[in-house]
């Protein structure tokens, strides 16, 4: 008889001698020694080897990919002590996957940052014993950005790749007016439309508006003046996209044309 519960993953034997000793005047006496085996019952679930994983990944990278390895034990015997890892979170369907007998974690296809920036998803381990216990850990998955994707301008609107804007100037004061557009008011209505431009020196022609959608410094953008301006007619802040007239006096640009190439980029780019 016992007086105390046993637990195999403490102690899983115990040597016990065992005495038996007559009453007579000259007791005698006999030993007999007992090895105790404790047998394994399924009383442990599996258990992670860490609360939470946490795995990164490129965007775009070719699947699959391996991410990370989990690991789990059970001190329990036998079928009882056999982990088998499964994912059966719905949400990482299709996207990852877990080999049942190695934990290792694979991600099933390539992920693109922009439309998924983290995952994260629960992994199961379950002991093979009847009747079977389990947990479960949760997996971390951070996406990381690539420069990818290239600049769009969306300011001033292209049609056709280029942006037409008129200038109105006042050939006695040398003062002009900016003309949005792309070429479709015409003759005189246009000044109603027309915003009036400091006459002070080197003024503000535009302002170019562009947008990368990757992140940090692969989506930070700067701007080049890159074709058509030769004589020097036009300086452009490299950070704030913003147009100048490099003269104080607009009246000797009257009735020409100037085709501007900018070009936004990544810096380094």
């Amino acid at each position: 008889m016992t007086n105390a519960t046993l637990d195999r993953e403490l102690q899983a034997e115990y040597n016990l001698t065992l005495v038996v000793r007559d009453q007579g005047d000259l007791s005698l006496a006999v030993l007999k020694h007992l090895t105790i085996c404790i047998s394994d019952v399924n009383d442990n679930a599996p258990s992670f080897e860490k609360a939470t994983y946490e795995a990164a990944v490129a965007e775009n990278s070719k699947a699959p990919i391996f991410l990370l390895t989990v690991r789990a034990t059970d001190p329990d015997l036998g079928f009882n002590g056999e982990i088998t890892y499964s994912i059966s979170d719905s949400s990482a369907s299709g996207l990852v996957s877990i080999d049942p007998t190695t934990g290792d974690v694979f991600a099933l296809q390539a992920f693109d940052y922009e439309q998924v920036r983290s995952l994260e998803f629960l992994v199961t381990a379950e002991d093979g014993g009847h009747p079977k216990l389990a947990s479960n850990v949760s997996i971390r998955l951070a996406v990381l950005d690539r420069n990818d994707n290239a600049p769009v301008i969306i300011t001033p609107v292209l049609v056709g790749g280029a942006a037409t804007l008129s200038v109105l100037v006042n050939v006695e004061t040398g003062c002009f007016w900016v003309v949005p557009g792309n070429g479709s008011t015409q003759g005189t209505a246009a000044v109603t439309n027309a915003s009036l431009v400091s006459c002070a020196s080197a003024p503000f022609l535009f302002t170019i508006v562009a947008r990368d959608v990757d992140s940090g410094v692969n989506g930070a953008l700067r701007y080049d003046l890159v074709g058509g301006d030769d004589a020097g007619l036009f300086t452009l802040d490299p950070l704030l996209g913003q147009v100048f007239l490099n003269a104080s006096n607009a009246s000797s640009l009257a009735g020409s044309e100037r085709e501007l190439v900018v070009r936004p980029r990544i810096p380094g780019g």
